[in-house]
């Protein structure tokens, strides 16, 4: 069997001329594998996990005490400290947990209550563990309370964000008012007091939808460009009869454009003379890859341009040829007169002979 095709240099101007035909592709794909990622980037943020944040603050006056050396308490506190004590001190815990509806509460256990932690009833512990707040309460608050004291230290900003809007508002109410009832209980404080409050508002958190659409359109580009590129030189159809005439060691006698189209007048011309000079004028049988004839009978061998089976019709040629069968030249059917035309540089008036390439 002749395998010429797969070592034959490759016809760089129809792989070009191929390529800018499809060039089409490379953008549509960069669209469709961005519009891909943006879609999987908002489910993974929107619907999968949602990543909506709800954000409320309190704003809180210190008064600070003096201790019997005549120093305020406030070198003692900063806002990890107060964030700190929100859970450490039960003082302030547990009052925000009993300030919860039980509705609440519920929604809380079922969201921080790790299924791993399992507390069993052993005397002389359980009994202290139930002074203090239950881990769910203390996880939420974790996780949704924070306290920022900035340069001025009579001034504490108590802040709630979470994905859930009524635990942050509930949250943010009942440790306000922990911490009101913690400044008059301690001696470090003379009070507390709320000086403001927000409402919860929805968050915009820093989008990376940009991103995703334009790492997706990246590799869209990037891979449709290195995948139709390998497709076209992989393609082991004829487009052009120098590239049917190298691979199967055949003359080309003819070459009929597709329906409608008219091959440009040199190039016509030509092949009406390579036809009268390979048949010598006489009709000679054509046949398709898949058709036989009888064994010493000059035949045509019609191949269909475009058509990927080149492996199919290098076989059968060696096949006929071993049967006896006078195999006298290829007829290329069904060809693009445009891209003819286009490759070998014709313009539409021109009358001169074809460049060979």
């Amino acid at each position: 069997m002749n395998d010429r095709h797969q070592a034959e240099e490759l016809n760089s101007r129809s792989v070009y001329l191929r390529f800018m035909r499809k060039i089409w592709i490379i953008p549509a794909a960069a669209i469709v594998t961005a519009a891909v990622f943006g879609a999987v980037y908002f489910l993974l943020t929107q619907v999968v996990r949602d990543t909506r944040q709800y954000q409320a603050e309190a704003k809180l006056s210190v008064d600070y005490a003096y201790d019997e050396e005549g120093k305020k308490a406030h070198d003692y506190f900063n806002g990890a400290t107060w964030t700190d004590l929100l859970t450490a001190d039960p003082a302030i815990s547990d009052e925000i947990a009993a300030a919860l509806p039980e509705e609440l509460l519920e929604r809380i256990r079922a969201r921080y209550t790790d299924p791993d932690i399992v507390i069993r009833d052993i005397p002389g512990i359980t009994d202290q563990m139930e002074r203090f707040t239950e881990p769910a309460v203390q996880a939420a608050i974790q996780d949704t309370l924070s306290v920022l004291v900035l340069s001025d230290i009579r001034l504490m900003t108590l802040q709630a964000a979470n994905s859930d809007p009524e635990l942050v508002s509930a949250l943010r109410d009942a440790a306000a008012q922990a911490l009101t009832d913690y400044g008059q209980s301690r001696k470090e404080f003379n009070e507390i007091t709320v000086l403001s409050m927000t409402p919860a508002k929805r968050v915009i958190l820093d989008s990376r939808m940009k991103n995703a659409l334009l790492l997706g359109g990246f590799l869209g580009l990037l891979f449709s460009f290195l995948l139709l590129r390998l497709f076209l030189i992989l393609d082991d159809a004829v487009y052009v009869p120098e590239d049917a005439q190298r691979r199967y060691g055949l003359p080309v006698a003819a070459v009929r454009a597709k329906e409608g189209q008219t091959l440009p007048a040199p190039l016509a011309e030509e092949y009406e003379a390579d036809y009268q000079r390979i048949t010598k004028g006489r009709q000679l049988k054509e046949i398709a890859p898949d058709e036989s004839a009888e064994p010493g009978e000059e035949c045509l061998l019609v191949l269909r341009c475009g058509e990927r089976k080149g492996t199919f019709a290098e076989h059968r040629i060696s096949e006929l040829e071993k049967q006896g069968v006078l195999l006298k030249g290829l007829i290329l059917e069904e060809a693009d007169a445009e891209f003819l035309r286009r490759y070998y540089r014709l313009s539409p008036e021109k009358t001169g002979k074809a460049q060979n390439h």
